[in-house]
């Protein structure tokens, strides 16, 4: 519910989720993983789109599931 308030608070339909790893690795744990299938999955059933969740890291690193994991999105959740 926390994830969501400030998107229906926005009024807006398409967001991305960013977060940060202190370790400065951005490799996407298991946990991370999950969390963005089920964030997929509610947005989905709330009518939203959840454009994409990147790991933010040490030295400008980024990881975004929709490139390196993007069959979440395309059907791989079903």
């Amino acid at each position: 519910a926390e994830l969501f308030r400030p998107v229906f608070l926005a009024g807006v339909q398409k967001f991305f989720v960013v977060h940060n790893h202190p370790s400065g690795q951005v490799e996407a744990s298991p946990e991370d993983i999950s969390m963005t299938k089920q964030v997929i999955v509610t947005a989905e059933k709330l009518g939203l789109t959840c454009l994409d969740h990147v790991i933010c890291g040490g030295e400008g690193r980024v990881f975004s599931f929709r490139e390196s994991k993007g069959h979440l999105w395309d059907g791989g959740l079903r």
